[in-house]
C-alpha cells in the first residue's frame, strides 16, 4: 500500500527558532511531530504536503513545501517518500475561501503602501499577517467577519497616522472575491511522481 500523505494548511507561522524536532499544527489533522532537515519558513495560511507514519499517525515521515513553480520541496523527514508513490488526500478545499479572502483584503493593503513603507513596517505587516490569518482560519469567517478581524489586529500604535488611514480604507473598499475564484483548487505540481488522488477527511486511524 502507498504511503498515506495529506495537502493541509499550516495554522501558523514557523521559522528558523523552531527546534530540530517540533510539532507543527496543520488544519484537518492531530497535532503532527516533524524533525526538520533545513531550517522551516512556514507561514500560517501556507499550503504544505505532509506524510504521516501508519504506526504513529501524529509523526511526520517527511514535510514538503511548494517552491516558485508550486513543486514539492522537502524540509522534514528522511528521506524523499513521495519517490516511492502516495495516496494523496486533499484537506485544504473547505479552508480556500477562507485563504482567498485573507489573500485579497491583505494585497489591498499591501497596494495603498509605498515601497518605503513596505520596507519601514515589513516586521509588524507579517505579525498582522500572521495574526490575522491564524484567528480566520480558526473562525472559517465569513468576507465581513475577514474585514472586520484585520482592522482588529491593525497596530494603530505602531503605523503612522495616515499609513492606518490608508489601510483601514483599503480594507473596507475591498470586493469580495468570486465564488470560482475563492473555492479555485491550490496549484500544486507533482509531475515525475506517482500519486492517488481523493479530497475528503483523514481516515481514521
Amino acid at each position: 500500500m502507498p504511503n498515506r500523505a495529506y495537502l493541509a494548511i499550516c495554522a501558523h507561522d514557523v521559522s528558523g527558532d523552531f527546534p530540530s524536532q517540533s510539532e507543527v499544527k496543520l488544519l484537518g489533522l492531530p497535532p503532527t511531530q516533524i524533525s526538520w532537515i533545513t531550517t522551516p519558513h512556514i507561514h500560517a495560511g501556507q499550503c504544505v504536503l505532509v506524510v504521516l507514519s501508519e504506526s504513529e499517525p501524529t509523526k511526520a515521515k517527511a514535510l514538503y513545501i511548494f517552491d516558485h513553480n508550486n513543486r514539492p520541496f522537502q524540509v522534514g523527514g528522511i528521506r524523499d517518500l513521495l519517490l516511492d508513490g502516495v495516496r494523496l488526500i486533499d484537506l485544504t478545499k473547505t479552508h480556500l475561501p477562507t485563504l482567498r479572502y485573507a489573500k485579497v483584503i491583505q494585497e489591498a493593503v499591501f497596494a495603498s503602501l509605498s515601497l518605503g513603507e513596505m520596507c519601514a513596517y515589513q516586521q509588524p505587516l507579517r505579525l498582522w499577517q500572521a495574526k490575522c490569518i491564524e484567528e480566520m482560519l480558526s473562525e472559517k469567517p465569513t468576507f465581513k467577519s475577514c474585514q472586520d478581524i484585520c482592522l482588529k489586529h491593525w497596530n494603530q500604535d505602531v503605523f503612522a497616522e495616515d499609513v492606518t488611514q490608508r489601510a483601514t480604507e483599503a480594507v473596507m473598499n475591498v470586493k469580495q472575491p468570486k465564488k470560482s475564484e475563492r473555492n479555485a483548487a491550490l496549484p500544486i505540481n507533482l509531475n515525475g511522481y506517482r500519486f492517488m488522488f481523493q479530497i475528503g477527511q483523514p481516515e481514521p486511524h
